[in-house]
């Protein structure tokens, strides 16, 4: 009867800690509910078709990118899920990854110490999942310091190289960024113009056009 009562007990605080764990995901996901069904009603505003699809830049990855195409007609640039994507190649990948980044403000500097931190999102798009989850290999292997050198470099070497083939390759429509969280929209800014911004809840949604004529049009 002890026994049973422990494993009672025990079951309760476990499912009241995994319920408070979650609490704040299920929170999130909720409030970005209202941004899906505002960019569903910008494909009809707007005449844009589902084949059509625009591209969307967001810095939130764990809720904003990783939910958007589940939710909305619009495509992302990048989600953690994206190295997952059969259609995408490998050097489509990098290349996605790398202009996130850059499209974030993130120096070289920065890269490395999200890779020797073992950070899950840049581990697994340059190097693949079962670089960055060790349940998913028998004979896991984290990325070496030279290997992480390597992709720093090329991230470096892309920065270098920047410039309107790149950028809008794929040409985006739409920014969604968190209203409190702080980021350098600087090179965003230096490619597209604003056309609009709107508050939907945590989030702005800005509505982009390229800069450059040709692009544009």
């Amino acid at each position: 009867m002890i026994l049973g009562l422990v494993s009672i007990l025990m079951g309760i605080v476990e499912i009241n800690y995994d319920e408070r764990k979650r609490r704040e995901g299920g929170r999130e996901r909720d409030e970005f509910a209202s941004v899906a069904h505002r960019l569903r009603q910008k494909v009809i505003e707007l005449g844009t078709f589902p084949y059509d699809r625009e591209v969307v830049f967001s810095s939130n990855i764990s809720v904003a990118a990783d939910n958007l195409t589940s939710r909305a007609p619009q495509a992302i640039l990048w989600a953690s899920h994206t190295p997952l994507m059969p259609s995408i190649s490998r050097d489509e990948v990098k290349h996605r990854f790398f202009l996130y980044l850059y499209l974030c403000g993130v120096e070289p500097e920065s890269l490395y110490k999200a890779l020797t931190d073992n950070g899950f999102n840049e581990v697994s798009a340059l190097f693949g999942f079962e670089r960055a989850v060790p349940s998913l290999t028998v004979d896991f292997k984290r990325p070496s310091d030279d290997e992480i050198r390597t992709e720093v470099s090329n991230y470096d070497k892309f920065l270098s190289n920047i410039d309107k083939s790149r950028v809008y390759a794929p040409v985006l429509s739409w920014a969604l960024i968190k209203a409190d969280t702080p980021i350098n929209l600087s090179n965003l800014d230096k490619w597209y113009l604003r056309e609009s911004e709107e508050l939907i809840g945590p989030y702005v949604l800005i509505r982009l056009k390229p800069r450059d004529y040709e692009i544009a049009n």
